[in-house]
């Protein structure tokens, strides 16, 4: 199905073949006589500035004027307009890209990198490109904006109406901001002077990413997943800060420890079979003979149901239990739907 365009003429050129809104045009008997240009078929335009229709220009002359074509051909004329202006008068035109942060507080002891939230960061355009030109080739590519420099860096300017930018283009390794317009609305950016990564309908393509590190211990907050076996067999797993963390080994009851890449029941029953088979010293109902299968309601009072003593028990009530036996015939081999406790 074609697509749906709902463009208003809202611009003209004027007879210094300059671009105009009609919204910023003042509603004058002179304004009204006077006669604007077509952007798209150079044909005659009459200002229509009545209080019940919205503001718009409305060909004199019924004309073939493709508004596809007209949209295209705004956005470029429109952008060199206002990039020009910028560089006349000193102004930004700015482009935001994300800067990507990771904290690497964690690494050297736990191997961890965090992504931390991204930040915007601006660039102005007008220092880096002091040179604009519009459908200028540009080796065997014709950009519909081509910004340049001195030492021969290049930012292509593309305008999307239907047809995307080419696949060769694309793989070019030429940076690319391609910008998508489905009506005049959408040249909001150009008129602000400010294309971020945030629209939706903008596309930076070819662009490095931007990368900051940072360490934030002890001030971080993230939880992480840690195993801990204690000195006398029981072992637990803590959800908590590396500063948390930290301070739970110095009270001196943990013989050992490891980062976890993420919490469940499965990762715990696993962690306590590689304790077993590393020959610690690890007791849990997990690893006994006598844990039966394991049903659990609401009002359970723990996960294991012990085949010897006919009673529940969490699974650490194997550090004090006389009648414990590990047996890895016994052992789970597979995620079950058990409490992790």
């Amino acid at each position: 199905m074609a697509k749906e365009f709902t463009v208003k003429y809202q611009y003209a050129l004027n007879s210094k073949d300059e671009i105009l809104n009609i919204n910023a045009l003042p509603k004058t008997d002179e304004i009204r006589r006077e006669i604007y240009r077509c952007i798209s078929c150079g044909n005659s335009l009459r200002p229509v500035l009545g209080e019940v229709r919205k503001k718009h220009f409305r060909h004199v002359v019924e004309a073939n004027c493709n508004p596809e074509t007209y949209l295209h051909q705004l956005a470029k004329r429109l952008f060199l307009q206002v990039y020009t202006d910028c560089l006349e008068t000193g102004s930004p035109f700015n482009i935001e890209l994300y800067e990507n942060w990771v904290c690497t507080s964690c690494k050297d002891e736990f191997g961890i990198t965090c992504e931390l939230d991204p930040k915007l960061i601006k660039f102005d355009l007008v220092k880096l490109f002091p040179n604009i030109s519009i459908e200028t080739p540009d080796g065997s590519f014709i950009p519909d904006i081509l910004l340049s420099n001195g030492i021969g860096e290049k930012l292509f300017i593309e305008f999307v109406v239907t047809h995307v930018t080419s696949e060769e283009k694309r793989n070019s390794g030429a940076r690319i901001i391609e910008l998508s317009l489905e009506d005049e609305d959408d040249l909001e950016p150009i008129q602000q002077k400010l294309i971020t990564q945030t629209y939706s309908n903008a596309e930076f393509l070819n662009f490095k990413k931007i990368s900051r590190t940072r360490c934030s211990f002890p001030s971080c907050n993230r939880k992480l997943f840690f195993f801990l076996l204690k000195t006398d067999g029981g072992a637990y797993v803590l959800n908590d800060t590396p500063k948390k963390y930290k301070l739970r080994l110095e009270k001196g009851d943990i013989a050992f420890s490891k980062v976890l890449p993420h919490g469940g029941p499965q990762i715990y029953i696993d962690e306590l079979e590689k304790a077993f088979h590393a020959r610690k010293k690890i007791r849990n109902c997990f690893l006994c003979r006598y844990h039966g299968e394991n049903i659990f309601r609401d009002n359970d009072e723990g996960p294991i149901y012990c085949k010897f003593l006919k009673q529940k028990y969490v699974s650490t009530r194997a550090v004090s239990c006389e009648y414990y036996r590990a047996d890895p015939k016994a052992f789970p081999s597979q995620n079950l739907d058990m409490h992790w406790l």
